[in-house]
């Protein structure tokens, strides 16, 4: 929990695990403030999902930023895609079928970068394997009050409480902002890499 001074008054932010009551408003956040080959409804749906199977799994897990009874942003720590995936093939598979094709029929490119993604991933740099952090999103309204260092520190305390000595992630060359913020808690830029088409 942090307090912050909003003009006269105080308003509190707390970390939260993520979970069912956020992922709406998760989803959207992503859309809004990440590139993502993601569209429209289709893509919400999709992104719904997927962070629901990430709060259900053994592969995953994420925090959200509550300031004021609102959702100000959010983060996720990933070390088993493989696990996330699982959850969501077990629990909607006929339901992420048809939001794909949707999505598919909306953004033809869609169902390229998909397949795509599928064959990189086994060549990615060794980095791709271990504790990491993915996504980041605070809401515009909200930045500058530190939401995202608490963010990413209930991160970094769940990664050491799980066993992991090093988290990585992957961000943009142009996004000086969230690198700064890396590097004030410790991150070290490793070079830069091709992620996901990237």
């Amino acid at each position: 929990r942090k307090h912050v001074e909003e003009g006269r008054g105080w308003m509190m932010i707390r970390i939260v695990p993520m979970d069912r009551n956020h992922i709406e408003l998760i989803a959207q956040r992503h859309l809004e403030h990440l590139r993502t080959r993601l569209h429209g409804i289709p893509g919400i749906r999709l992104l719904r999902l997927y962070y629901c199977a990430l709060t259900d799994s053994t592969g995953g897990c994420g925090y959200t930023a509550v300031l004021d009874s609102a959702v100000a942003g959010f983060v996720c720590g990933v070390w088993s895609e493989r696990a996330i995936l699982t959850q969501l093939r077990r629990q909607s598979a006929a339901t992420l079928l048809f939001w794909s094709l949707c999505q598919a029929l909306l953004r033809p490119r869609y169902l390229v970068d998909l397949l795509g993604r599928r064959s990189r991933s086994s060549s990615e740099n060794n980095i791709s394997s271990g504790y990491e952090l993915r996504p980041l999103v605070v809401a515009p309204a909200a930045r500058g009050r530190g939401i995202a260092r608490c963010l990413v520190l209930r991160l970094l305390k769940d990664a050491r409480n799980r066993g992991y000595d090093a988290v990585h992630l992957y961000v943009e060359p142009d996004n000086w902002p969230a690198q700064q913020l890396y590097q004030k808690l410790g991150f070290c830029d490793m070079g830069e890499v091709q992620h996901r088409g990237t």
